[in-house]
């Protein structure tokens, strides 16, 4: 029961966090977006800007799950 309680307490975190996240990407693809006519080019920068977002908020997470395990 404690554990199943502590998956949810998790999956509501990294939600809220995904959520954010998700802000983030949305708002640089948009300011990159109006600068750059090529399609393939905007499509390259906009899955760049994912994976360096999405590879910041994953050390993030990392190091807060290493931390919480050590208390």
């Amino acid at each position: 029961m404690e554990n199943n309680q502590q998956e949810n307490i998790i999956k509501s975190i990294y939600k809220g966090r995904y959520e954010e996240l998700d802000k983030i990407i949305s708002k640089k693809i948009k300011e990159n977006s109006n600068k750059i006519k090529d399609e393939e080019e905007k499509n390259n920068i906009k899955n760049s800007i994912i994976m360096e977002e999405m590879y910041k908020q994953g050390f993030k997470d990392g190091v807060n799950l290493i931390i919480q395990c050590q208390e």
